[in-house]
This record gives C-alpha cells, sequence and structure tokens, in this order.
C-alpha cells in the first residue's frame, strides 16, 4: 500500500513543480514587461526612484 502512494506521490510532483516554475516564469515576464511600461511613463528626472523600486523588487525575488 505504501508503494502505490509513493507511486502516486513521484507522478504529482514533478508536475506541480513544474508548473510552480512555469507561473513563476510567467509572472517573472509580466513584470519586465510592467517595468517597461512604467519606464516609458516616467520622466527622466524620476530615474533614481525607478532604480529604488527595481532594487526593492529584486529583492522579493
Amino acid at each position: 500500500m505504501l508503494g502505490f502512494y509513493t507511486l502516486i506521490f513521484m507522478a504529482f510532483v514533478p508536475f506541480q513543480f513544474s508548473h510552480i516554475l512555469y507561473t513563476i516564469s510567467e509572472l517573472r515576464k509580466d513584470k519586465i514587461k510592467y517595468f517597461e511600461n512604467l519606464m516609458n511613463l516616467i520622466p527622466p528626472l524620476d530615474l533614481f526612484k525607478v532604480i529604488r523600486i527595481l532594487k526593492i523588487t529584486t529583492e522579493i525575488f
């Protein structure tokens, strides 16, 4: 019986892991697009603010 559960676990976990990795990469793509849009909106004077925001977000990830 234990072997049966191990088999299910072994089949299920890698799928979940790849799904999680995929969603993380998708989130990062969205973040990059978001920052590109942000850079277009912000005038050059606010560059230091942008750099600070980027530092904070890179610490989050």
